[in-house]
């Protein structure tokens, strides 16, 4: 539901790197139109989350629906500007001495005893202490790792970005329903998303945007 933090790594990666990543503390929404769905969310209610009411909702958020029953609440999650976030740590990366090879071909994982050692690339080999896989789907297409990990489906999703009039006021929390999730990010409001399990195309639709805009929160 966001990022749980504290503010000391934030402030540390922000002076490395000399770039601001846009944290903001605004909390989590995830909201019941139904009672069924209010049931179920209540279930949840701890001590990292509360339950509000519809009309405190309507109160903290007033762009939402008046049908809405509550929501539930979780205070301390936080979100940053993932593009700046990713600047940041690859300035600060660079600065501490790291070295990066962009768009690389990893063509496998080179295993010793059982332990991943390092990568085959496309113009040789990088021998590593450790290995982080984060590619995703694409996983799948570096030879070695199928014994280590199961096989990832690529999921496509679409979303919507929308630009308020000047004199509206963007929900101030990450909201979440459902059906979609709204994203407040300075001047704009991100709306997600669509599931669509076609492979890798990168293929935009207006019949995405369409879908997404006939539902509402």
């Amino acid at each position: 539901t966001g990022v749980q933090t504290c503010a000391l790594p934030i402030s540390k990666l922000e002076a490395a790197s000399g770039e601001n990543i846009f944290y903001r503390r605004t909390g989590t929404l995830i909201v019941a139109g139904s009672e069924e769905r209010k049931s179920a969310l209540l279930t949840l209610h701890g001590a990292n989350a509360h339950w509000i009411e519809g009309g405190a909702l309507k109160a903290r958020e007033p762009l939402l629906s008046k049908s809405l029953l509550g929501a539930l609440v979780f205070e301390d999650d936080a979100q940053v500007d993932n593009r700046a976030l990713g600047r940041a740590l690859t300035v600060a990366a660079l600065r501490a001495g790291a070295e990066i090879f962009e768009c690389e071909d990893v063509r496998s994982v080179l295993m010793n005893r059982g332990r991943a050692g390092g990568f085959a690339l496309g113009r040789g080999t990088v021998e590593a202490d450790a290995v982080v896989l984060a590619c995703g789907a694409w996983m799948n297409g570096v030879s070695g790792v199928e014994k280590i990990v199961p096989v990832i489906q690529p999921v496509k999703g679409q979303m919507v970005a929308l630009r308020p009039p000047h004199d509206s006021v963007l929900p101030e929390a990450l909201i979440w329903d459902e059906h979609l999730y709204l994203i407040p990010r300075h001047d704009r409001l991100f709306i997600g998303a669509t599931v669509e399990h076609t492979g890798f195309s990168h293929s935009v639709e207006r019949s995405a945007a369409d879908q997404i805009g006939r539902a509402h929160v």
